[in-house]
């Protein structure tokens, strides 16, 4: 953010009381300033200062890194920002409980009929997949034809 204030917690040479406000407001709020030590985020005509500040939650605190200004142009008298979040995959759950299956009973043309196509589509896509993600879908998808059969 363009705090358009100054603290030694964001590596200005000196705090205002506009950094001071700013700097009491992220600590009461459970926030952490993630600037280095790269020298000024502003360098205009009248000169340079530190007021661009980058602030996380403790939610994303392990997952920022490498907070750094790149060498290439802004195009603005703000330097650009860089840093690199950690996104770790989200797989969803299975419910890890086997359904009791009535096989005796199951209705053996109601799933010849509802899954043949949808069993040669899925087939085709399974074979063309590479990635877990899709497969996982697919894999949920065989698992509901044949709940619904049976």
């Amino acid at each position: 953010m363009d705090a358009n204030s100054k603290s030694e917690t964001w590596y200005s040479p000196f705090s205002d009381s506009r950094g001071n406000e700013l700097t009491e407001f992220i600590s009461s709020h459970n926030f952490f300033v993630m600037n280095e030590d790269c020298g000024p985020t502003f360098c205009g005509t009248r000169g340079s200062s530190y007021i661009n500040v980058t602030v996380v939650g403790t939610d994303l605190l392990e997952e920022v890194s490498f907070w750094h200004l790149p060498n290439y142009e802004s195009l603005s008298d703000h330097k650009a920002i860089e840093f690199e979040i950690l996104v770790k995959p989200v797989y969803p759950t299975i419910d890890k409980r086997i359904p009791a299956f009535s096989l005796k009973n199951a209705n053996w043309n109601l799933f010849y009929n509802t899954s043949k196509l949808t069993l040669s589509i899925i087939c085709d896509l399974i074979g063309s997949s590479s990635d877990p993600e899709s497969l996982h879908h697919f894999a949920n998808e065989l698992i509901s034809i044949i709940q619904d059969s049976c």
